[in-house]
């Protein structure tokens, strides 16, 4: 019990001090199904309704470990060139608590060979909350008592290309930074930006194989490098390994029950030892929802 005190103490202070432990942005393994987190040009991609939860579970047994929970809904109007979305999320690390809300805007060009391009912005609000009084030694520390709750407005900026073979997006979802988190919850910003890519590649008439990457870096912490090998079978399963440079590794799992609804699972486990020792890996759900589907070709792009 002692231990775990200590261990959710620690938190709260590397979180104020801006330390590693403390993510600044999330970070999803199952990331191809969660880019309007990050990229607002995602907004009206599959050019339908599109709804995905996703819930990711981090260092599952160590307590105030980092937990995020998010749903994010998007789709073209009429008019196909603009598409918006709108993205909800719940992060928690230790007594902090972020709920965010964001809405999105996408503007897009389409291309003769089936690319589009698209260019995007996000408006969001931050709602920062700290909760210290299950902690029986935050009296000790005035820094953690000095914790204030409070709203912070944000922007976002994002472009992407898609053809139905590939496609890339950059995406900086919040470009303002709050310079002091003891006034922030906890929580402290920094601009980041997300490069997201991926190719497909036809193995056999049933068989894909879709390798992709995810970039996150800022100006003041080092990249965050992940590298996806995932295999869809008969447009229905979905298997891959994900590695995280000098964090993880782990597995993918996703099905297409029908024509509208995927479920996905992720487990990762961490690669340096004092992470290994203290927690019993990350975990992590993903449900989509594509309404008005129509059943495509094994390179539609909707495998992005």
């Amino acid at each position: 019990m002692k231990k775990n005190i200590i261990v959710s103490f620690a938190l709260i202070v590397c979180g104020v001090f801006h330390t590693a432990i403390a993510q600044q942005d999330a970070l999803f393994t199952q990331y191809i199904d969660a880019q309007l987190y990050a990229n607002p040009a995602e907004a009206g991609c599959n050019d339908h309704v599109t709804i995905a939860g996703i819930h990711r579970q981090q260092w599952a047994g160590f307590q105030g470990a980092p937990m995020t929970s998010g749903i994010m809904v998007h789709s073209p109007l009429h008019y196909e060139s603009v598409a918006i979305g709108l993205d909800l999320w719940n992060d928690r690390l230790g007594t902090l608590n972020r709920t965010t809300a964001a809405a999105n805007f996408a503007y897009r060009f389409k291309f003769k060979n089936g690319g589009k391009f698209s260019v995007g912005i996000k408006a969001l609000a931050d709602f920062n909350f700290a909760d210290i009084s299950t902690l029986s030694n935050a009296d000790n520390d005035p820094r953690a008592q000095s914790l204030a709750n409070s709203i912070t407005p944000n922007a976002g900026v994002g472009v992407m290309y898609r053809s139905p073979k590939w496609f890339m997006g950059v995406g900086v979802p919040r470009l303002l930074k709050n310079q002091d988190s003891l006034m922030n919850g906890g929580y402290s910003n920094q601009m980041q930006a997300y490069i997201l890519a991926g190719v497909l590649i036809n193995m056999s008439d049933k068989w894909v194989f879709r390798p992709t990457t995810q970039v996150r870096g800022s100006l003041v912490s080092p990249l965050s490098i992940d590298l996806t090998a995932t295999f869809i079978g008969s447009e229905k399963l979905y298997f891959g390994l994900n590695y995280r440079f000098g964090a993880s590794v782990g597995f993918i799992a996703q099905y297409q029950l029908n024509q509208q609804i995927k479920l996905g699972y992720s487990f990762d486990l961490g690669t340096t030892a004092v992470l290994r020792t203290a927690h019993f890996g990350s975990h992590e759900v993903v449900m989509t929802y594509d309404m008005n589907y129509s059943k495509s070709s094994i390179a539609s792009p909707r495998f992005f």
